[in-house]
C-alpha cells in the first residue's frame, strides 16, 4: 500500500522472507535449529514490476543463496561468477518450473550439538523424502522421512531396509552437496579469520 502511495510500485522489488522457520513444539522443540520441515522452512514472497506470476504459489525448491543471482538478474546486474546459487527467474515466469530437484540446508550450533551429540546436520528435501546427516552419518546419525507417508516428519526410516537404495542415492546426493557448499568460491582467495 505504502509503495503505491508513493509511487514507487512499478520501479521496486519487494522480497518478504525470513533466515528460517519455526517450531512451536513440534518434535518437542521451539522456535528454531533443527532440520525438519518446520525449522527448516520458511517463507518467501516476491513481487517485481511486470511479474507474469503475480499471487501465484509455487512448490519448486530454492535456496537462500539463490537470492543474489535472482536479484541481480531481475536487476540486470552482471553477477560475478564465484557467486553460489542460482537465479529464480524461471519459477518467478512459470511457477510450474523447477530450477533445482531437491534443498540442501545446514546447521552448526552449539546448542544444537548438546541434544543431537553432534556438531554439523546437512538435509536434503526432496518432492518425496527427506534425508538429514549429522556428521559423517553412521548409527544413530542419520534421520530419513518418507514424506508421502509421514509428512509430518514422526517416523525416522534410516534403519529401514525397504529405504536402503534410496538412502544411499540421497546419502551419495547429500555428500555432494556438501563438497560443493564447501569448496572456495572462484576467484575469491578465502582468508582465516583472526578471531
Amino acid at each position: 500500500h505504502a509503495l503505491n502511495e508513493l509511487g514507487l510500485k512499478d520501479n521496486n522489488i519487494v522480497v518478504f522472507t525470513s533466515d528460517h522457520g519455526y517450531h512451536m513444539g513440534e518434535h518437542d522443540y521451539y522456535q528454531k535449529l533443527s532440520l525438519f520441515e518446520h525449522s527448516d522452512r520458511m517463507p518467501l514472497i516476491i513481487s517485481y514490476p511486470g511479474q507474469k506470476t503475480k499471487g501465484q504459489v509455487t512448490h519448486s525448491f530454492v535456496e537462500m543463496i539463490d537470492f543474489y543471482p535472482t536479484l541481480a538478474e531481475l536487476t540486470g546486474l552482471t553477477c560475478p561468477e564465484y557467486v553460489m546459487g542460482k537465479s529464480m527467474v524461471p519459477v518467478l515466469e512459470d511457477a510450474g518450473a523447477g530450477i533445482r530437484d531437491c534443498a540442501f540446508s545446514q546447521v552448526a550450533n552449539d546448542y544444537m550439538s548438546r541434544w543431537m551429540n553432534a556438531w554439523h546436520g546437512y538435509t536434503i528435501r526432496t518432492d518425496l523424502y527427506r534425508y538429514t546427516r549429522w556428521e559423517e552419518g553412521g548409527e544413530g546419525m542419520t534421520e530419513f522421512y518418507d514424506r508421502v507417508k509421514d509428512p509430518k516428519e514422526m517416523v525416522n526410516q534410516a534403519g529401514n531396509p525397504q529405504y536402503r537404495d534410496i538412502i544411499r542415492q540421497l546419502n551419495i546426493l547429500l555428500q555432494e552437496r556438501i563438497d560443493e557448499a564447501n569448496q572456495a568460491p572462484k576467484g575469491l582467495t578465502v582468508v582465516d579469520d583472526p578471531g
